[in-house]
């Protein structure tokens, strides 16, 4: 009896064995779907076999049944590491979040200090735009390994999608303290001081990147930016206007040539030439007029945030000071939230059908908190001593206009927003010269889409308001860009309409970095 126990045992081992090493031939020759059945057949417990199938399928890319053979090795023994572990990056991989969380949760619940648990969290979170939380995951796996160089260049680029340069910065410095001959430390710090519109700095940490890992496509094509923001960039642009009210019609052919160069970090000059030739159509009497103005913008950057403009221009035709203009710009980043103020103050020859003047006042700020944007802009002053009324009297014209919005912002390829506005403009007194409402209130809705596609974008904005006096306006503006090379070419085209008055513009744009 006990020789035939042994017999069959020895026939029972070596049926298992054959049957395991044709499972394992079948896994080595990549027939992975006769392993499969054959091993939900004959050995459907075998943990190991489970996982070196499931190993097997995510080498070659087939995520699907990789989770299945992972799933059987968890149902067998749900104490498993590997397969949970396993079980967690593949949910991530398949964008599966949730499974994906709730595996990496299982780990950390057994122990709180796994780094792998920790990471895989954070990059969820990253995935969900949670930017915040994610950086605490991040934060936390650090202190269990501070100075691994992988999870310190995985959270400055969270910090760079959170908008926190200076964090971002630090953790790229960080990784040169510990070892200086990573690229992507490099060129994180250069593109940190592009996007802080610092070039010629940005150009330096390029070049070190470059010199560290010359065939990186990405760094190559970064620094070709970089170094196209420092050129001349010309641009000149071709339209037809025309303008339609009760009592009159424009019809205006225009030019305008602009070009700018930054001479250093702190110091950039813009200089535009505008021309144009229109006639004039009131009531029936023709009037043609050539015009044409000129102006030159200076920015300095005196400290970090902090920039003084100034503009001066003129007109050849008008033979007259255009524009004189000096202002203050203000911007800073409080952890999630963005704050720009722009402050001018200056005189301008804004009509030159009637040869209007104003003096003036305004103030431009900007916050932006994640998705959200709010912007206010305020003008005050007065339009220079002319008619008012139905040119019966001659004064100065005190006027006061200001405007809010709120938008936010969604969507990842095709950036959409969409908000409210609201605009109060009050004049002193009326003037048929100029528009000069009094006390007028204007409330709407706004939207806009912005689509980029390889060297393409299209561009759509629009709005809707109504007044006080139940007047509406409708305003939307279209444009189509793309590049040929070192040279951009756009269409636009524009329409405002109300009741009283029409606004057409018709434009082709034409422009490059030389």
């Amino acid at each position: 009896m006990k020789n035939i126990i042994f017999i069959f045992l020895i026939g029972f081992i070596s049926f298992l064995y054959a049957d395991t090493s044709l499972i394992e031939k079948e896994i080595k020759t990549k027939n992975f779907a006769k392993a499969k059945v054959l091993l939900e057949k004959n050995n459907p417990r075998n943990i190991e076999l489970w996982r070196k199938l499931g190993y097997s399928y995510k080498e070659e890319g087939d995520l699907k049944n990789a989770i299945f053979c992972y799933e059987k090795v968890f149902k067998i023994d749900s104490e498993d590491y590997d397969a949970e572990l396993a079980l967690a990056r593949l949910y991530l991989q398949t964008n599966e979040l949730y499974l994906s969380k709730k595996y990496f949760q299982m780990i950390l619940d057994n122990d709180i200090t796994d780094v792998e648990a920790l990471l895989g969290l954070a990059r969820i979170q990253k995935k969900k735009e949670n930017y915040s939380k994610s950086i605490v995951y991040y934060q936390t796996a650090l202190k269990y390994l501070p100075d691994n160089i992988p999870i310190i260049l995985e959270i400055a680029e969270v910090y760079l999608d959170a908008n926190k340069l200076d964090l971002a910065e630090r953790s790229y410095k960080k990784i040169n303290k510990i070892d200086d001959t990573w690229s992507e430390a490099w060129s994180g710090i250069g593109k940190i001081l592009w996007w802080k519109n610092q070039p010629f700095s940005a150009k330096k940490y390029y070049e070190k990147a470059l010199e560290l890992d010359p065939e990186n496509k990405e760094i190559v094509n970064e620094f070709r930016k970089v170094k196209d923001s420092i050129k001349w960039n010309l641009s000149a642009t071709f339209s037809f206007q025309k303008e339609i009210e009760d009592t009159y019609e424009i019809k205006s052919y225009n030019q305008k040539y602009l070009g700018k160069k930054r001479f250093s970090d702190k110091l950039f000059f813009t200089a535009t030439s505008f021309w144009q030739y229109a006639d004039k159509n009131e009531s029936g009497l023709i009037t043609k007029r050539y015009y044409d103005s000129s102006y030159l913008k200076t920015d300095w950057e005196v400290y970090d945030g902090i920039k003084v403009n100034f503009s001066i221009g003129g007109s050849l035709t008008d033979s007259t000071l255009t524009v004189l203009d000096g202002g203050l710009f203000l911007s800073h980043n409080f952890n999630f939230v963005k704050v720009k103020n722009n402050l001018n103050f200056g005189n301008e020859y804004f009509y030159y059908w009637e040869k209007v003047r104003r003096n003036y006042i305004k103030e431009k700020f900007i916050l932006n908190f994640e998705k959200v944007d709010f912007q206010t802009d305020y003008q005050i002053g007065k339009i220079e001593k002319n008619y008012i009324l139905d040119k019966s009297e001659i004064s100065e014209n005190t006027f006061l206009d200001y405007n809010f919005s709120l938008k936010y912002r969604f969507g990842k390829i095709a950036k959409l927003s969409a908000g409210a506005v609201y605009r109060y403009i009050d004049y002193a007194y009326y003037s048929s010269l100029y528009y000069s409402p009094i006390d007028r209130k204007i409330y709407g809705l706004t939207g806009s889409l912005y689509y980029p596609f390889k060297k393409t974008y299209l561009y759509f904005d629009c709005s809707v308001n109504q007044d006080n006096s139940n007047i509406w306006e409708t305003n939307y503006d279209a444009e189509i860009g793309f590049s040929i090379k070192k040279i951009s070419i756009s269409f636009s085209y524009s329409e405002f309409k109300n009741k009283y008055y029409q606004n057409n513009n018709l434009s082709l744009t034409i422009g490059g970095d030389f």
